[in-house]
């Protein structure tokens, strides 16, 4: 049953009528609720509460009905306005009742305050010894905040991620967390993203880098970069980390060359995220990381998308990718590619001294026209390995279209393919690349097993095929 609507030409009196009914209704909702937690239900897996729009008793009851519950095996708790002191209150069952079946929760709240903030870490106490996921992001933890979590960290032997992104935590408070890195074995991933981290926050996680078990570091959208060199050096000899961003991170000549230097020796480093990372850097900054590149033999994923690539950089990409053959993704969407780069870009995976290993390959948003869409049509052709391509938002006409299609009827392999196609009064174009790309979805699925492909247009002419994994994911959103 649906609640009417309170208007505000309502009287005094039905507008009392419609309140009693609302609460009669968020109260048949709540017992429901609860009774679908005390009763296991297996479509209840995640649990999302919204403590700015939740009764504090009913909050208190859901927390001590999951005492109950072995299905519900994650917990997510935000709000978007500053928390009640009784709301707060009533998370408070969650440090004496939480059961081992949980084992992520994440706390997304930017407006609490101090008080809030201690006793979120204190209700974290006992239960963070069963998480393998706990996330705090935008949650204003600060260095004491930090600190009081370093205190509690060294229980959680069985977490594997630790994202505290946004957290206001300086210097302090991250030297007070990096010391804990050693001790536990099993964190994989840790995020800090925009965090106010200094030199002295850098040097910190630099030390403890060596001895964690850590495979995943986000170091993105940073203010400063002091100090992050020695964070991006350590990586010769880590022989867990296969992953690091940096993206939006403004990193200068110094950092590209140790990431250059890092390439050249890595054996474990599998994914780098640059992108926007050297906006402020000059020219030979790029240089330095795209010629680390060719001599690497372990990355799978580099993106340096929107970051000025003039004709220098796009030459020094060209003789990397012929001598890497172990990179599968290439982002360079928003990096001021022309025809002349695109044509280049197409030598490269091309013929016997080509890239033969690229899957992936992101042009978006750039300025290649049709000049440049014949030279990688015509890498089309000849390539057999390239499966995802992305042109949108580039100037082309329908020529360059056209000969996108007549390399796609000679391409078995290409999946994917984003394009804006603006000129096709008929729609015969489009039909026709639909038809190509179709049919090789058709065969990818028959040559891999149990992996499924949706193909479909989207809206404004754009072209695209689609992965759909097979997984359902059951939430229910408590926001009573």
């Amino acid at each position: 049953m649906k609640t009417e609507q309170i208007l505000p030409t309502d009287s005094k009196e039905t507008r009392a009528a419609k309140i009693a009914a609302r609460r009669e209704e968020i109260a048949r909702l709540a017992e429901e609720f609860i009774g679908k937690i005390i009763a296991n239900d297996p479509g209840l897996t995640i649990i999302e509460i919204n403590l700015s729009q939740i009764d504090p008793v009913i909050l208190t009851r859901i927390i001590v009905a999951l005492r109950q519950n072995t299905i519900v095996n994650e917990l997510r708790i935000k709000s978007d306005s500053p928390i009640k002191t009784e709301t707060l209150s009533a998370l408070m069952p969650l440090k004496i009742t939480l059961n081992p079946a949980i084992k992520s929760i994440s706390f997304i709240l930017p407006n609490i305050n101090n008080l809030g903030i201690i006793k979120i870490v204190n209700t974290l106490a006992s239960t963070i010894r069963n998480l393998s996921t706990l996330k705090l992001d935008h949650t204003p933890l600060g260095d004491t905040g930090a600190f009081k979590l370093a205190r509690i960290l060294p229980l959680a032997q069985s977490l594997r991620k630790l994202s505290i992104g946004n957290c206001q935590i300086g210097d302090t408070g991250i030297t007070a967390l990096a010391g804990k890195l050693p001790g536990l074995p099993s964190l994989k991933v840790l995020i800090l993203k925009k965090n106010p981290i200094t030199s002295t926050g850098f040097i910190a996680i630099t030390i403890n880098l060596a001895n964690s078990s850590l495979q995943k570091i986000d170091l993105s959208l940073m203010d400063q970069r002091t100090g992050i060199y020695g964070v991006i050096d350590a990586l010769r000899e880590n022989q867990y980390l296969q992953r690091i961003n940096l993206e939006e991170t403004p990193l200068q000549l110094t950092d590209a060359e140790a990431i250059g230097n890092t390439l050249r020796v890595t054996h474990f480093l599998r994914t780098l995220m640059l992108a926007q990372s050297f906006v402020t850097a000059p020219a030979s900054a790029v240089h330095a990381v795209i010629l680390g590149l060719k001599f690497n033999h372990s990355l799978y994923y580099l993106d340096l998308s929107e970051n000025p690539l003039d004709i220098n950089a796009v030459s020094i990409l060209v003789d990397a990718l012929k001598a890497n053959h172990t990179l599968k993704k290439l982002r360079l969407h928003d990096n001021e590619l022309n025809d002349e780069s695109a044509i280049a870009i197409a030598h490269a995976l091309t013929g016997e001294d080509g890239n033969h290993s690229l899957q992936v390959l992101d042009l978006e948003n750039n300025q290649i026209g049709d000049v440049g869409a014949r030279a990688l049509a015509e890498m089309l052709k000849l390539n057999t390995a390239l499966i995802d391509l992305d042109l949108e938002n580039n100037p082309l006409n329908i020529t360059g279209i056209q000969d996108l299609l007549n390399a796609l009827t000679m391409n078995f392999i290409l999946r994917e393919l984003g394009i804006n196609i603006d000129n096709d009064d008929d729609g015969e174009v489009t039909k026709n690349l639909e038809k190509c790309l179709h049919r090789n979805q058709i065969l990818a699925t028959e040559a891999t097993v149990r992996k499924s492909w949706f193909f479909g247009t989207m809206s404004g002419g754009d072209l695209s095929l689609r992965k759909v994994g097979s997984g359902v994911l059951n939430t229910i959103h408590a926001m009573l």
